[in-house]
């Protein structure tokens, strides 16, 4: 009767408060990875850079090698600038998927690398704690709603992955006294993803950036206790050396700070501040929302620090995130990558405060029963998986993809890009940017355009002679430097108004998406609409 009551007694207990609790914070993991696959699936192919994304892998793939000019622009060489094929493994990548198993198989490519570093990742290293898994999952459900906006198919996807591997490497590199003989394993990690991360995408600064950040952190800790820190000095020189690993050489590098400083970030609406107006875009407060929640838990490590060493780190660590506030707060672009470094960099303060911790404090709390519960990585990494695919068959259902997906007030042009490849142009073209990224794709054997969605990559005098001219300022000095045939532009334009009034240009095509016009005396297979 004892062993019964005994048994019940336990019974009760293991269904108590604290794990419903735990269950219910397993449920917020599921049902965060279903809102990424969702957001995926519904947002993933609506941005225009995905369409030379995609021309430029059908560069490579097609001619076996990667392009040594520019295969797009027309403009592109007049402005003086190299031309550096700088994302073309990322490219080449997303390419091969869209052929082998189309648009839907692209989306969710794309959602398994969104949700391997937002939450797949987050939750194997979580599984380790002895405290704070439930902030930590609070973190990565606000990360998760920070990025939903920005999880477009384009080479940052590949960089959050990257992001999310470096971080944790780096936080192995901390996790260990300085040793004089270096830990080549660890190095050799670090060195490879490089290697990779540098092919894909430009966000390979941001890993060189941290990879000095924490190696400095390792000096510094070396020299208080007097050693030698090889593993730092070897991973320093082999992992800027591994930047070097790919076809253009430092040429990319230098390339690709270039891009960085680009002047004409200033005009890109999505590489601008974050503005007291932008705030109140949840996705914005959920990030604002986050970066009060670290504050605490730097609070609590500061309160917690178990020695002189340790709290050197978490200086470090609490530099690192407010430099990371501070670039999301002065670029946009940047915010789904803070809310990584956020996450990542708390994941590593609750490992350290979870160290300090004896065995016997785990007792029938929600940590013990979160523990439990994710204890069959395999089996939990699995069902995150399928609860992301699941939000993308789901979004997919709702609607079609196509590329570009129509999500705003800009429509895509599909059936002016019939008209088109039914009726070739011939002689130059100036076109709205993100047509252009269109015409890239769809009309591989068409003209180069004058500007696609590459903004960064032009010169900053050319974007804003490209914008104002869209406003109907001096465009007849430009077509007439450029030698311009044909326009094909949004309706909604204020250059429309002009061109139907101006006896030099004719309607050939209009509909809700675009219209173009026609050079008077120009030769073309174009019938004018009736």
């Amino acid at each position: 009767m004892a062993k019964e009551n005994q048994s019940n007694s336990s019974a009760r207990e293991g269904i108590g408060l604290p794990f419903i609790f735990a269950l219910l914070l397993c449920l917020l993991v599921l049902a965060t990875a279903v809102l990424i696959g969702h957001a995926t699936g519904t947002l993933g192919l609506s941005d225009f850079d995905t369409c030379w994304l995609l021309a430029t892998g059908r560069e490579i793939v097609s001619g076996k090698a990667i392009p040594s000019v520019e295969p797009f622009s027309f403009t592109f060489a007049g402005l003086g600038r190299t031309y550096v094929a700088h994302q073309w493994l990322s490219a080449t990548a997303f390419y091969l998927v869209q052929q082998a198993v189309g648009l839907q198989g692209l989306l969710y490519f794309g959602t398994i690398l969104a949700v391997v570093s937002l939450v797949a990742v987050p939750v194997f290293l979580m599984s380790t704690l002895k405290k704070g898994s439930a902030s930590v999952i609070a973190l990565m459900a606000l990360a998760s709603f920070t990025t939903v906006l920005r999880l477009f198919m384009r080479p940052e996807l590949f960089s959050m992955v990257c992001l999310a591997l470096c971080m944790i490497l780096l936080n192995a590199l901390r996790n260990d006294a300085p040793t004089e003989k270096p830990r080549w394993n660890l190095v050799f990690y670090l060195a490879g993803l490089i290697v990779l991360w540098v092919n894909l995408h430009s966000g390979f600064l941001l890993g060189c950036a941290l990879i000095v950040f924490f190696v400095v952190e390792q000096l510094v800790i070396a020299n208080r206790l007097r050693k030698f820190d090889g593993t730092a000095i070897a991973t320093l020189i082999v992992t800027l050396g591994a930047t070097l690993c790919n076809p253009y050489g430092f040429k990319l590098v230098d390339y690709d700070i270039k891009l960085m400083n680009s002047p004409v970030k200033t005009v890109v609406t999505e590489m601008m501040p974050i503005t007291p107006d932008y705030i109140a875009n949840p996705c914005i407060l959920a990030f604002v929302t986050m970066s009060i929640c670290c504050i605490f838990v730097l609070i609590s490590a500061f309160k917690n620090c178990s020695g002189n060493e340790q709290r050197v780190r978490y200086v470090f660590t609490a530099t690192l995130m407010a430099a990371s506030i501070c670039l999301a707060f002065l670029s946009r672009r940047f915010v789904n990558f803070s809310a990584l470094i956020l996450l990542y960099q708390s994941l590593y303060i609750q490992r350290t405060l979870s160290a300090t911790l004896a065995e016997e404090t785990l007792t029938k709390s929600v940590q013990h029963h979160l523990i439990e519960l994710v204890r069959n990585k395999r089996i939990v990494i699995g069902f995150i998986l399928l609860s992301a695919v699941s939000g993308t068959t789901i979004a997919i259902a709702q609607r079609s993809p196509t590329l570009p997906q129509t999500v705003s007030a800009l429509i895509p042009p599909f059936k002016a890009i019939e008209f088109i490849s039914a009726h070739p142009l011939r002689g130059q073209i100036y076109n709205d940017a993100h047509f252009g990224s269109m015409l890239t794709w769809y009309c591989p054997q068409h003209p180069k355009v004058f500007i696609d969605t590459r903004y960064d990559e032009y010169e900053l005098d050319f974007v804003r002679s490209y914008g104002e001219t869209l406003w109907g300022h001096d465009y007849e000095q430009l077509f007439n430097r450029y030698k311009i045939d044909w326009i094909f532009i949004k309706p909604q334009a204020p250059l429309v108004r002009m061109l139907l009034e101006d006896n030099h240009w004719r309607l050939v095509y209009g509909d809700e998406a675009a219209v173009i016009f026609q050079r008077n005396g120009t030769t073309s297979a174009f019938q004018a609409q009736d």
